[in-house]
């Protein structure tokens, strides 16, 4: 019963070797000839020597590679890959750099729109009243300075790149910027959203002690005063309301995230 599991698992890879390699065949056939993002990044020369491996490969699966092993497919599977994945690079950067530019745009925004408020928040604010310290304040300036700087340099890159051109600045390169944009953004707004303001110290005044003729008189007028009229117990209560101090509803408004 073993034998025969064995035995199945191995069939089973080969066919799934074979069916991957003859699919991917087709597969990119089918795209150099009808897909128009194809099309526009590759050129005649990427074009004629892709399809001469292709056929050079497809081939040998129906000839010699009718009895070869699951390793030897692989292998031929891979030298397809190598050989088209400069072209399948620019494909995907062309359909994700759109979005991608536009989300660093974007994270710019917020972060700079963060520093703003932050700046107006607590301008006035001594120091231990502020949750973060200039220099990190600072220090996130300087990450917004080099990002911008950075996806500056990378726009113009982006301005003389050929559809058949493999790009410097990928995508993935834009999502680290992103990340740290937001790394560092959220860092101060964790800071804001846990401090609480330090209580301001109250002032007690000594209680005047009268000499004995102030305590006679006094005594001698509270005597003679008029005692005040009763207030009327069943009228209604006077709200009270309660205030809210300046940094308080600083950190109330600052209490959310400009990234998810």
């Amino acid at each position: 019963m073993t034998a025969l599991d064995d035995h199945d698992r191995q069939l089973l890879a080969l066919l799934t070797a074979k069916n991957n390699l003859e699919s991917f065949i087709y597969d990119m056939r089918d795209k150099l000839e009808h897909d128009s993002n194809y099309k526009k990044a590759s050129t005649s020369d990427d074009v004629t020597e892709i399809n001469d491996k292709l056929s050079e490969v497809d081939a040998w699966l129906w000839d010699d590679g009718i009895d070869a092993d699951v390793k030897t497919l692989k292998s031929k599977l891979d030298e397809l890959k190598t050989l088209t994945k400069a072209l399948v690079l620019r494909v995907r950067e062309a359909e994700y750099r759109p979005k991608k530019i536009q989300d660093l745009k974007d994270a710019l925004n917020h972060t700079d729109s963060f520093i703003q408020a932050t700046k107006l928040l607590f301008l006035k604010k001594l120091d231990d009243e502020k949750p973060f310290t200039e220099s990190e304040l600072k220090s996130l300036e300087k990450v917004l300075d080099e990002v911008q700087t950075w996806k500056d340099d990378v726009l113009r890159e982006f301005d003389s790149l050929k559809s058949t051109d493999t790009p410097k600045y990928l995508s993935t390169d834009i999502d680290e910027k992103i990340l740290l944009l937001k790394r560092e953004t959220n860092y101060l707004i964790g800071k804001i959203q846990r401090f609480v303001p330090k209580p301001k110290p109250t002032t007690t005044t000594t209680p005047k002690v009268p000499v004995n003729n102030e305590t006679k008189v006094e005594e001698q007028e509270e005597e003679n005063a008029t005692p005040p009229p009763e207030q009327n117990t069943t009228s209604e209560e006077t709200p009270t309301t309660t205030t809210t101090t300046t940094t308080e509803q600083g950190i109330q408004l600052m209490k959310f995230d400009y990234f998810d």
